[in-house]
């Protein structure tokens, strides 16, 4: 009950036969533990209108995989997550993501979150890098990611 499967582009009708697990399509929202939770392979849309889709949702997170770089970001109080790849990975790292809900005692609108990205090759989790530049997208590789970044200052 704690394994969810959105269907993705490569995703085809026999390998719902052979995976006894449902795969989602297109997307799956979900509430789990008070917690509102968008997941979508993010293909057939924008990054724009799968944001305004979580927005219009109310969700926490949204998570989206189709470009298999990691992301751990917020926009507009929307937890932005992309776990990046196990199979083929576009920024180096085979990976995953792990989310724990730290504090779920009085199921408030409040609550506690430790995501994190985990290297599957080495187990050891994978540090998000900060920078001035306002971008949204900053991968452990240390570069920017942000197509809309025009901050010829940033480093990343």
């Amino acid at each position: 009950d704690n394994i969810t499967i959105v269907r993705g582009n490569c995703d085809a009708d026999v390998d719902q036969m052979v995976i006894k697990h449902p795969i989602e399509s297109p997307f799956v929202h979900k509430v789990i533990d008070n917690i509102s939770v968008l997941m979508d392979h993010g293909y057939t849309k924008s990054r724009e209108e799968l944001l305004e889709e979580a927005r219009s949702l109310s969700v926490d997170i949204l998570i989206l995989g189709h470009t298999h770089v990691k992301e751990l970001s917020v926009e507009s109080d929307i937890i932005v997550l992309n776990p990046g790849s196990t199979a083929i990975p576009k920024d180096g790292t085979h990976s995953v993501a792990t989310i724990e809900i730290l504090s779920e005692e009085n199921y408030s609108d409040e609550f506690e979150l430790e995501i994190n990205l985990i290297d599957i090759n080495t187990k050891e989790i994978i540090e998000i890098h900060d920078c001035d530049c306002g971008c949204n997208d900053h991968s452990h590789d240390g570069h920017c990611h942000d197509d809309h970044c025009h901050d010829d200052n940033c480093n990343c």
